[in-house]
């Protein structure tokens, strides 16, 4: 828990050009959830998944995989790769630009996804387990 990146990840949703909100987290569930992701939380991966639900990025453009959230049906990052054929998902991204000290690379809103695609709103797993994804 010493030196960790959540600091980092608060200023960047701070600072995002769009709207950027940050789930709420089950204390529990996230323990369990970082354990499961056999990382530290000095890396961003960890943080957002011990310190969040997830993140929802420019109005749901952009779901960013935590501990998972079940208000907002948002399955955790453990879940998703539980149900990817046993293989490992993780995608950094980041909202800030690059500048020295920058952790991740810069990235664009992909183009023809949008919140309001067949497969939006449902949680990652279900979608994956459903075969629905385009």
């Amino acid at each position: 828990m010493h030196d960790s990146a959540w600091p980092e990840i608060e200023a960047a949703v701070a600072g995002a050009p769009y709207p950027a909100l940050v789930l709420a987290a089950d204390p529990q569930r996230a323990d369990e959830e970082l354990l499961r992701a056999q990382v530290t939380t000095r890396s961003w991966l960890g943080a957002v998944v011990h310190r969040s639900g997830g993140l929802v990025l420019d109005h749901g453009w952009l779901r960013i995989l935590g501990s998972g959230n079940d208000e907002h049906h948002l399955a955790s990052l453990g879940e998703v790769n539980d149900n990817v054929a046993g293989g490992v998902i993780v995608a950094q991204a980041s909202w800030v630009g690059s500048s020295p000290g920058c952790r991740t690379p810069p990235v664009s809103r992909p183009s023809g996804i949008s919140p309001r695609t067949p497969w939006a709103g449902r949680t990652a797993s279900k979608a994956t387990a459903t075969g629905s994804l385009p």
